[in-house]
């Protein structure tokens, strides 16, 4: 081994751990728990986030090198691991010697050395990520085992914070919740507040609190409105037996004289409620499409648990949900003490909701009325 050591402080790790090939994870995947394995653990994890720490931010090249990079990891990421199979064997001229021998198709010019070596340091930056993600992985399945459930949380959190790891420590919070709630929540509040992490990052982070907390917003919305909370629907449109998890999707049911005239009240009271200066989403959202999500849809999962159905639509509740997107830390959500914004929000989300109730109710008539797909199911609507 010549040359600089790209992660010195990852060069002492025990075996296991001090594998930097597939044969690493296998090993891992076969530890028992133990408390001395529980301990070495958490040492590895120190090691990734002091060696992460060191190899510093993401290099700020230009997309060409960034091609050549992803093109060069691509053709040679498992070569390098053969190469340099230790942590104590990570080294700056390994790594250069290799991109120097390849042969990247239809390029000309070559980076300099300064950006190959950058280079390195960004490949060990994914191979100190790929050493975190197994030891999370398997404070992950040992999870209800751990004896020292409090330290997996503060070492998740340093993993996730630190960008040593973050999908993994993430998913490891959220199920450490079921031992330590309240520290586990605490965390994932914090990420997902962690300015230094890519929007990504946060929304990972936030979907994940989410899930945590969605226990207790289900047990809140069991219970029916009060006579003291004010109802945002009108009173045809909030016996709607269709809940939002549905989409207030209406089932194919006989399209008897009773039921077409309830539709169509019900379309016809939600007409004043609909807004031409911030018309709601048309259509549903495409998983599969290349478009970041848009920022509705994440509120969204915010308040479908929390006011299932129109009839809990009522400003208390919408109030709550309100507090709820702020508490997670959901973007475009106004920001405590901003009457007139929340106000604002409120009517418009009780617009859209309105709107989706309204479509549902149209669609339904168009189809009964028309007298097609008799038999077929509702469409997969996902309001």
């Amino acid at each position: 081994m010549t040359g600089h050591l790209l992660t010195p402080a990852a060069s002492g790790l025990p075996s296991p751990w001090c594998d930097t090939t597939h044969r690493r994870t296998s090993a891992v995947g076969e530890l028992a728990h133990t408390a001395e394995t529980e301990r070495d653990v958490y040492g590895v994890l120190e090691v990734a986030a002091v060696s992460r720490s060191a190899l510093g931010p993401p290099p700020e090249w230009p997309d060409s090198v960034w091609e050549l990079y992803w093109d060069f990891e691509d053709a040679l990421g498992t070569r390098l691991n053969v190469l340099m199979p230790t942590f104590g064997e990570l080294c700056t001229d390994t790594f250069e010697d290799a991109f120097r021998s390849w042969q990247a198709p239809g390029t000309d010019a070559w980076p300099g050395d300064g950006v190959v070596a950058e280079m390195a340091r960004w490949w060990a930056v994914s191979v100190i990520g790929g050493l975190a993600h197994d030891a999370l992985g398997w404070l992950e399945r040992q999870a209800a085992q751990l004896l020292d459930p409090e330290r997996a949380v503060a070492t998740a959190e340093r993993s996730a914070r630190g960008r040593v790891e973050t999908d993994t420590a993430v998913t490891l919070l959220h199920t450490l919740g079921a031992r330590t709630p309240e520290a586990a929540e605490g965390a994932l509040f914090r990420i997902a507040r962690t300015q230094s992490l890519g929007d990504d990052d946060r929304a990972w982070a936030r979907r994940w609190l989410r899930s945590l907390r969605l226990p207790r917003a289900e047990e809140w919305a069991a219970a029916e409105p009060g006579e003291s909370e004010e109802p945002l629907l009108p009173a045809v449109v909030r016996e709607l037996p269709y809940g939002w998890a549905e989409g207030f999707v209406w089932p194919d049911t006989e399209p008897d004289q009773w039921r077409l005239d309830r539709a169509a009240r019900i379309v016809a009271a939600c007409e004043p409620l609909r807004r031409a200066d911030t018309p709601g989403p048309e259509s549903d959202w495409n998983e599969e499409s290349d478009e970041d999500e848009p920022q509705w849809l994440e509120i969204r999962a915010v308040l479908r648990p929390l006011v299932p159905y129109a009839r809990h639509v009522t400003r208390e509740r919408m109030t709550r949900a309100v507090a709820e997107c702020r508490f997670v830390g959901v973007p475009g959500v106004p920001e405590a003490g901003e009457e007139a914004g929340e106000e604002e929000f409120i009517e418009r989300w009780v617009g859209w909701i309105a709107t989706w109730i309204a479509q549902e109710a149209e669609e339904w008539i168009r189809r009964a009325e028309a007298g097609r797909d008799q038999g077929a199911g509702p469409r997969a609507h996902d309001r």
